[in-house]
């Protein structure tokens, strides 16, 4: 806050003045006192809460083992506009990465990954976070298995 005041000299001078803190003060439940949760938690709850109204449906399926499952564009298709109306970041952080080659029935090669990564669940109001740590496992013939991999990490990391 500026009020306007005069120096020593008689001529017109800006000064700070002090602005009062205020601290939130504990919230009552009942008479018990309660501490507001942090914001990244109110965040994640707010997207469970439309998830659990809408949920990501099992639109896709496996044609070789017959199973449905909901692909990593739907889940971000999905979230995409839940974390930012909640204004919710993940971060990704990979930890480690382990590759194993395999030949496969044809005799060619088949990389095997599996990746160990935080995501970091920060919320952009106050700054607070969470942090997942997830497994991500994929196989692929070419150069897609750490991609997909990673993609099965951060999905899992959402759903769970």
């Amino acid at each position: 806050m500026y009020t306007n005041g005069t120096n020593g000299a008689g001529t017109s001078a800006l000064t700070l003045a002090p602005v009062p803190i205020v601290i939130d003060q504990p919230a009552s439940l009942n008479g018990h006192l309660t501490t507001l949760a942090p914001e990244v938690y109110r965040a994640i709850n707010k997207i469970s809460k439309v998830l659990s109204r809408d949920g990501i449906g099992k639109g896709r399926q496996n044609e070789q083992q017959t199973y449905k499952f909901r692909g990593i564009d739907d889940v971000m298709n999905a979230l995409s506009a839940l974390l930012a109306g909640a204004e919710l970041l993940i971060l990704p952080r990979m930890k480690s990465r382990v590759v194993d080659e395999r030949l496969s029935s044809a005799n060619k090669p088949l990389f095997f990954v599996t990746v160990e990564a935080d995501f970091d669940f920060v919320s952009v109001v106050d700054g607070s976070h969470h942090v997942v740590t997830m497994f991500g496992e994929a196989m692929d013939s070419g150069d897609k298995a750490t991609n997909k991999a990673m993609s099965a990490a951060y999905k899992y990391a959402c759903l769970q």
